[in-house]
């Protein structure tokens, strides 16, 4: 279980690292081709590269840009909504720097990550191992739930774990420490962050 994860995430890893030098040539220039075949079942290998997943924006343009480019966390607008006036006035060049950040070092390879999701149905033979903190012991600790986690279970024959913490802890002028390993519902998980106190 634990090497069968490890694994993947080195594969993730390895895949996101050749993504940031084929990315540009596969995936960008194609993105409104990607994007109009989003629901096909029969996706071209540039699908996996690529993050079409965002449809919550209000019309089909804004579910585009937001899925290509991250708008709703990369560019904001005072009032913390996507900021599609500002990502009008960016030129090509800039687009593009934007849609890197967005599609190699935040959501790399989401679409081969969602596509390989843990296995949903009936949870059994449930382990509680540990609970501490805020939260029951199904509930990731992040940046709000402070505390400890772990859990193992099957799914169709199929054993996962995930196992979280964030503490206080003084790294590099920042306040806490965040850990996050396991499955998740929709996908699989393994994160370390550092935060300020105040940030949610």
């Amino acid at each position: 279980m634990y090497l069968k994860f490890a694994l993947s995430q080195i594969k993730i890893f390895l895949l996101v690292v050749l993504s940031a030098f084929i990315s540009p040539f596969i995936v960008y220039p194609f993105r409104k081709k990607i994007w109009a075949n989003r629901y096909n079942k029969k996706h071209s290998f540039r699908w996996y590269f690529s993050d079409t997943s965002e449809t919550n924006f209000g019309s089909d343009r804004k579910n585009y840009i937001n899925s290509f480019w991250g708008l709703y966390e990369l560019l904001k607008d005072e009032n913390g909504d996507a900021d599609y006036d500002a990502f009008n006035k960016l030129s090509k060049f800039g687009k593009f720097i934007l849609w890197y950040r967005w599609q190699i070092f935040r959501n790399g390879m989401w679409n081969y990550i969602i596509s390989n999701a843990p296995k949903q149905g009936v949870k059994y033979d449930i382990e509680e191992i540990i609970n501490e903190g805020e939260g029951g012991f199904w509930t990731w600790r992040n940046k709000t739930k402070h505390g400890k986690q772990f859990v193992k279970w099957d799914v169709l024959g199929t054993r996962y774990f995930r196992y979280s913490f964030t503490k206080k802890k003084k790294i590099l002028g920042f306040d806490y420490i965040n850990f996050m390993a396991g499955a998740s519902n929709n996908r699989f998980i393994l994160k370390l962050r550092i935060f300020k106190f105040n940030q949610k």
